[in-house]
């Protein structure tokens, strides 16, 4: 019954079943645990952020996976970003490797200069899965504000695979600047092009332009081809 019940409130938006959910979601039943987070992925709001935050910090496994999805979810409903961000980094401290990963990607898709700061500086961990992670949110980060770190690790770092992780991070990067200025965007083609660690990479780059409708991509990705490949 208790699944079904979440579902219930999920699918009809009762806003006023979010505190019975939570309830639900800190229960003793795996299930009903799951089923409670997906209906609050739903319906809740800031007000349960915090809480849920706190969930995701308890919980393992798969359960963990879903709290996160679920607080993805609420967080794209917050229009203040200072909002957003407060619950995760106030979290981050107190959490253990998996929880602090999940919260790292959250840190990614919420964006703003205090998640870049948090995610920046967990590249300074110790432990291999928390480094991995917050260089891999940097690579995905929600806008171009990252393209600096990123590039950063291209020059500084001797680890192969992370130069690679760091250059196609960068080159999404791009592709976000290039919808906001196709001029920015393309230098940024030009520098990871300068950078690009391998062939793949190259052809990334190119592959990137070639999505730019713009007559100046068309100059940029023949000047690059001839240059690089």
């Amino acid at each position: 019954p208790c699944p079904l019940r979440a579902r219930a409130g999920a699918a009809r938006h009762w806003r006023s079943a979010a505190p019975l959910l939570l309830g639900l979601a800190g229960g003793k039943e795996a299930s009903v645990r799951v089923e409670a987070l997906r209906a609050l992925g739903v319906l809740a709001g800031q007000a349960e952020l915090p809480k849920m935050v706190a969930l995701l910090i308890k919980a393992t496994g798969g359960e963990q996976r879903t709290a996160e999805d679920a607080v993805k979810e609420v967080c794209s409903r917050i229009a203040d970003p200072a909002q957003r961000v407060a619950p995760l980094l106030a979290a981050m401290p107190k959490a253990e490797v998996s929880a602090k990963c999940a919260l790292l990607r959250l840190l990614g898709r919420v964006g703003g200069a205090p998640a870049l700061k948090a995610t920046r500086d967990a590249l300074g961990a110790k432990e291999p899965k928390i480094h991995e992670t917050a260089l891999r949110t940097l690579a995905n980060w929600v806008d171009p504000s990252a393209a600096p770190d990123l590039m950063a690790i291209v020059k500084t770092s001797k680890d192969a695979k992370e130069q690679v992780i760091a250059v196609r991070g960068y080159v999404h990067a791009a592709d976000l600047r290039v919808r906001q200025d196709v001029g920015a965007g393309l230098k940024m083609y030009q520098q990871a092009m300068g950078i690009a660690p391998r062939l793949d990479e190259k052809k990334l780059v190119l592959g990137s332009i070639g999505n730019v409708r713009h007559p100046a991509a068309l100059k940029a990705a023949l000047q690059l081809s001839l240059i690089h490949i």
